[in-house]
């Protein structure tokens, strides 16, 4: 499975500090996995995506599958690598936990 995360999307708190905190470290030992590169955090990109804007839309016209093909390169290669991308989950966890 691959992800991808903005990280302002981490860093986002939304109910209790420590539950986020160990649902980030388990990210973190998720995104390491054989079969994973879960938690890919795209940190800084000119890519935008706003909810809503693809839901329940499967394109089957050409030129928009070609346009999200060329958007997917470009979060590619936007993204960080997988373990620059779980030692960036981990320090925000830590900078949570530090908050509490």
């Amino acid at each position: 499975m691959t992800g991808y995360s903005p990280e302002s999307a981490l860093r986002q708190v939304i109910g209790d500090s420590r539950i986020v905190h160990d649902q980030l470290h388990h990210l973190a030992e998720v995104a390491l996995g054989p079969k994973s590169s879960t938690g890919l955090a795209v940190q800084h990109t000119d890519l935008r995506y706003g909810p809503g804007s693809t839901e329940a839309d499967y394109p089957d016209n050409p030129d928009t599958v070609r346009e999200y093909t060329r958007l997917w390169s470009r979060l590619q290669a936007a993204a960080s690598g997988q373990v620059e991308s779980r030692n960036l989950i981990v320090r925000i966890a830590d900078e949570l936990k530090a908050g509490l």
